[in-house]
């Protein structure tokens, strides 16, 4: 590919993200926010995504990717993508019914064989979690370079108590 190849094609990739086709980036106050927490405003818009917020008590400066804890203050702008300025605004928030967990039946866990292939330094915290998640009477088989003996010399100087697994040998 020559470099004007090159450079037409760079080109039309930042056209294509930086463009006025499809969808473009917005921001518009919207005064019924006020009070509301961001990860409720992230939900608020049907047609359009909120990214980030131009705060008011910081001098207009827009902060991308809030945390969801924050609250939109008088005089916040919301920051969204969408496909028109005209195409996009708050709705109510969404209801959510609760359904009742409680006749909710488990299944039976059953016994499983794991194959752990390879070795790596953290395998004896990765064996603990198998043991936590697997059921009981589960194996775990190792497959690796690692020879019996080191093999277990390795796992109890990282920390690793075999007679406190519960549910695989």
């Amino acid at each position: 590919m020559s470099l004007l190849e090159k450079l037409v094609r760079k080109r039309r990739i930042w056209e294509d993200i930086l463009g006025f086709e499809n969808c473009e980036f917005y921001i518009k106050r919207w005064p019924q926010l006020d009070g509301m927490q961001f990860e409720d405003v992230l939900i608020s818009f049907p047609d359009a995504n909120p990214c980030g917020v131009k705060v008011a008590s910081y001098g207009g400066k827009i902060v991308l990717n809030l945390e969801d804890s924050y609250i939109l203050q008088e005089g916040d702008e919301v920051l969204v993508i969408a496909e028109d300025d005209d195409t996009y605004s708050p709705a109510a928030l969404p209801m959510v019914k609760e359904a009742s967990s409680k006749n909710i039946a488990r299944p039976a866990r059953k016994s499983q064989k794991i194959l752990l292939c390879g070795w790596r330094r953290d395998i004896d915290d990765m064996i603990v979690v198998l043991d936590a998640f697997l059921a009981p009477g589960s194996e775990l088989w190792m497959f690796n370079d690692v020879l019996e003996k080191e093999r277990e010399k390795k796992l109890t100087d990282g920390g690793l108590d075999i007679n406190r697994l519960v549910n695989i040998s």
